[in-house]
């Protein structure tokens, strides 16, 4: 089952939720511009998540996922409040070219970045994340051998490396 909503620009208030959903393979809204939270779980057979024009986002949360390999956003500039991806058994790479910052969040809420328990994750590229205002998390990715982050300034909150056996390199601006 593919679905594709071509016309929306925008989501406001909950946001985007892919979940459970056993015969999806494909999601695309090829026009969404801003969304206030994106979560996709529970879909093990969704491979492909598209939003080409997605700029802007409150939330993006993506966990038991086992189809995705890849994740690209291409236009995400902002996230005003976190990024989590767990436990995406088949994850390799996720890709943020754009992305600047992580917040600030709403009174009372968080922003960080979590990448916990996806197995075969290798890469990240954020190469112009310069601002996390709370956390940087990163656990048990046992692939994972290298983490770099070149234009990373502030981290406001918490680093943590947890059970990531394969980690050597981490490189934080």
């Amino acid at each position: 089952v593919t679905l594709t909503l071509p016309k929306v620009e925008r989501v406001l208030g909950i946001g985007v939720s892919v979940r459970e959903n056993t015969e999806l393979v494909s999601f695309a809204m090829p026009a969404l511009t801003a969304v206030a939270n994106l979560l996709s779980s529970d879909c093990p057979r969704l491979a492909t998540l598209s939003m080409p024009k997605l700029r802007e986002a409150l939330k993006v949360d993506i966990f038991d996922a086992p189809g995705f390999e890849r994740l690209e956003f291409p236009e995400l500039a902002r996230v005003h409040e976190w990024i989590g991806l767990r436990a995406n058994e088949a994850l390799v790479s996720v890709s943020l070219p754009v992305l600047t910052r992580l917040g600030p969040p709403s009174p009372g809420r968080q922003a960080g970045l979590s990448m916990e328990d996806n197995p075969v994750f290798l890469t990240l590229d954020a190469p112009r994340l310069e601002t996390i205002d709370a956390n940087l998390r990163v656990a048990r990715n046992g692939a994972l051998d290298a983490l770099t982050l070149p234009a990373l300034a502030t981290v406001g909150g918490g680093l943590t490396f947890l059970e990531n056996p394969g980690l050597a390199e981490v490189s934080l601006a």
